[in-house]
C-alpha cells in the first residue's frame, strides 16, 4: 500500500493571510502528522522573519525549507513555478557547500534527465545579470543525453576555471530542461535579468509545461533551481 501525499495548500488559504502581502514569494503548507510545515521562498531575510512569526503564533505550525531567493531570483521561482513541480528534473550540485568565499573554486556539475532533453543551465548573479552556461547550439540542434553529467568551472579537459569574486551575495543556479528547443535561437552568453526572464516567460507561454496544461509528453519543460551564498574572505 503506497501512503497518499501530504496535501499542500497556499498558505494564505490555510489561515496565514499576512503571507499574501509578501512580495515576490510563495510559501506553502503541508500537514505533518498533527502539524504543519510551510516551505517555499521569500525575497528577502525579512520576509523569512515574517513567516517565522506567522508560524510562531499559530501552535503546531513550523518553518520547513524556505528558501531566500532576493529579486529577480524570486521571479524567475515565480515563472518556473509548475517546471519546478515536474518529476523527471535536472539536479545540480555544488563542488562544496552552498557557502563559497573569495578565491573559493566554482565547480557546478548539473546531471540530465531521465531521457534525451534539450538543457538550458544560467548562473544569476548577485547584480541580477546572468551568464549562460550551457544551451543548444546551432540551426539544427541536438537534445542533450539522458542521465549524462555536465561539469563547468573546475578547469579540467579544457574547461574554464571559475573562482568566486564580489560582488558578494545570494546567487542562483537554474537549470531547465525541455523535449524541444525552448527559444528560436540561441541566447546571448550574457544577459540582463530583465531580458532572461521576458524571453523565458513568451517560451513557457508559447511551450507550457505537462504539469500546467495537461498536455502530452512532449511538451514537458522541467526545472531545478539551486542557491547559494558568497561572501569575502
Amino acid at each position: 500500500t503506497v501512503a497518499p501525499a501530504p496535501a499542500v495548500t497556499p498558505a494564505t488559504a490555510a489561515g496565514l493571510p499576512e503571507l499574501q502581502r509578501l512580495p515576490c514569494a510563495k510559501v506553502t503548507m503541508r500537514r505533518d502528522g498533527g502539524g504543519a510545515v510551510l516551505s517555499g521562498f521569500v525575497a528577502s531575510v525579512e520576509d523569512l522573519d515574517t513567516v517565522r512569526r506567522a508560524a510562531a503564533a499559530r501552535p503546531g505550525t513550523v518553518v520547513g525549507d524556505v528558501l531566500v531567493a532576493p529579486w529577480p531570483q524570486c521571479e524567475a521561482m515565480q515563472t518556473l513555478d509548475d517546471a519546478l513541480a515536474a518529476g523527471d528534473r535536472p539536479t545540480v550540485a555544488l563542488g562544496g557547500s552552498g557557502m563559497l568565499r573569495d578565491g573559493d573554486a566554482l565547480r557546478i556539475a548539473v546531471r540530465t534527465p531521465s531521457r534525451p532533453r534539450y538543457l538550458y543551465v544560467s548562473y544569476v548573479q548577485v547584480d541580477g545579470s546572468l551568464v549562460h552556461l550551457a544551451q543548444p547550439r546551432g540551426s539544427a540542434p541536438e537534445p542533450a543525453e539522458a542521465g549524462r553529467t555536465l561539469v563547468f568551472g573546475d578547469g579540467s579537459d579544457g574547461r574554464a576555471r571559475a573562482t568566486v569574486s564580489a560582488p558578494f551575495g545570494r546567487e542562483m543556479i537554474i537549470a531547465i530542461s525541455s523535449a524541444t528547443p525552448l527559444f528560436p535561437r540561441e541566447l546571448p552568453t550574457r544577459q540582463t535579468e530583465r531580458e532572461y526572464l521576458s524571453a523565458l516567460r513568451r517560451a513557457l507561454v508559447y511551450q507550457p509545461s505537462a504539469a500546467a496544461s495537461g498536455g502530452p509528453p512532449q511538451r514537458d519543460v522541467a526545472a531545478t533551481v539551486l542557491s547559494l551564498q558568497t561572501r569575502a574572505r
